[in-house]
């Protein structure tokens, strides 16, 4: 089956167009043929041109430059949409017109395709009329962030997820879930992840804090399945629980392939565990650094910190300890590293280098010297933290905060 598309630029801009792009497997199912674009911007037109030939390097591309009048885009396009209806008609081959375009023009243009007995899909937001007598749309999308499916004779509006048309950083792939399997893609294909907010507690469901309603069956999902929390230190646990009684088949919960609901309470989950509901297959994903980083507070983590150290020095009974910070930590002739400040910690741990106790720290930095600057850094950390009157840490130095408390929790 022959593909042609007709796209009015002007109409489809920015995050919308985003959006479109987004869409690009609904495109290529059959041979795709020719395209034309209308639009006044050169870079609309670059954009669209580019986009189709990533699908289809050999495809027609046809971009016309539209005049500073009022409609001349929906007009060329409508020029072009009566030459595909010609070419399909002559060939009499089997073909889909792409309309692709948010204004009036998918009536006009829409309505002669249609009489023509050609099929018409419409990947962007239609006009209600012309959905009321069209029966052969494939998918209707409206791409300034819902989603509109007929059945039953009513319309129900499914709001685009924020995260789904743009490019996740980095460190929004490390935690959440990777999506294996949803309940339908008749109107969004599947995403490849889904990345948890800030919140220590997310609820997944129909409507829940991560929605996936756009992507589910009838009946399928409930408002909210299930919640997800973050315990931080001291426990640093991802936990998952089920808010609905027991349920098998199409709508039962399960994590590892066991059956879960109210009544099992919370569920320790890791990194890599599988998690069924109903319909949705994810595996879950986290990262023990981001994890800190987004949910632990920066004095917990301090106090957490300081805690492994001392039992470190505590502990290392063939650790020398330097002079000078012998004398600071001693009160009443007592010496005590509950006396200790991070300094005194540095120092001994500098003095202690090449201690063999010391091997998966030593291979944290490029030299001694480095340990040493970073230290000083996190000394000034810990008077930020410490002291509530002063400024707040920054992200770079919270991440450094984690970084050495990932790197003494050993001890």
């Amino acid at each position: 089956m022959k593909s042609f598309f007709i796209i009015d630029g002007d109409s489809i801009t920015g995050i919308i167009r985003a959006h479109f792009f987004g869409l690009k497997e609904m495109f290529c199912n059959g041979e795709m043929t020719k395209a034309v674009i209308a639009a006044k911007e050169e870079g609309s037109l670059k954009s669209f041109k580019e986009f189709f030939l990533s699908l289809e390097p050999q495809m027609d591309v046809v971009c016309l430059k539209a005049g500073s009048s009022p409609n001349q885009a929906d007009i060329l396009c409508g020029v072009w949409a009566g030459r595909f209806i010609e070419e399909i008609i002559a060939s009499d081959c089997e073909a889909i017109i792409y309309l692709i375009s948010r204004d009036k023009l998918v009536l006009s243009i829409g309505s002669e395709i249609q009489k023509a007995g050609i099929r018409l899909v419409l990947p962007a937001l239609p006009c209600a009329q012309l959905v009321s007598y069209h029966n052969d749309f494939t998918t209707l999308i409206d791409l300034e962030g819902a989603v509109k499916r007929k059945h039953n004779d009513r319309s129900d509006t499914y709001p685009v997820p924020e995260w789904y048309s743009r490019t996740l950083s980095e460190e929004e792939l490390l935690i959440g879930l990777e999506c294996i399997k949803v309940g339908s893609e008749k109107i969004l294909k599947k995403p490849s992840f889904i990345p948890f907010s800030n919140s220590a507690r997310i609820t997944v469901g129909s409507k829940a804090d991560i929605s996936l309603a756009i992507w589910d069956v009838p009946k399928g999902l409930y408002t909210k399945n299930v919640e997800f929390s973050y315990s931080a230190l001291p426990e640093e646990t991802w936990k998952i629980r089920s808010l609905k009684g027991h349920r098998r088949g199409p709508k039962e919960i399960s994590v590892n392939e066991n059956l879960i609901d109210a009544s099992s309470g919370e569920i320790s989950i890791v990194d890599g565990d599988s998690i069924k509901l109903g319909s949705f297959s994810f595996r879950f994903r986290t990262q023990k650094s981001e994890e800190l980083f987004r949910y632990a507070t920066p004095e917990s983590l301090m106090v957490a910190l300081e805690k492994h150290l001392k039992h470190l020095v505590d502990t290392s009974s063939d650790f020398i300890v330097p002079q000078d910070v012998l004398i600071e930590i001693t009160v009443d002739g007592v010496p005590s590293w509950e006396n200790a400040y991070i300094c005194h910690y540095r120092k001994f741990l500098s003095h202690n280098w090449s201690n063999q106790k010391l091997k998966s720290i030593r291979t944290l930095f490029e030299s001694k010297r480095q340990f040493n600057s970073k230290f000083v850094k996190l000394n000034n950390i810990r008077n930020k933290v410490m002291h509530p009157s002063r400024e707040s840490i920054s992200d770079e130095e919270k991440h450094l905060l984690v970084a050495f408390y990932l790197a003494f929790k050993a001890f």
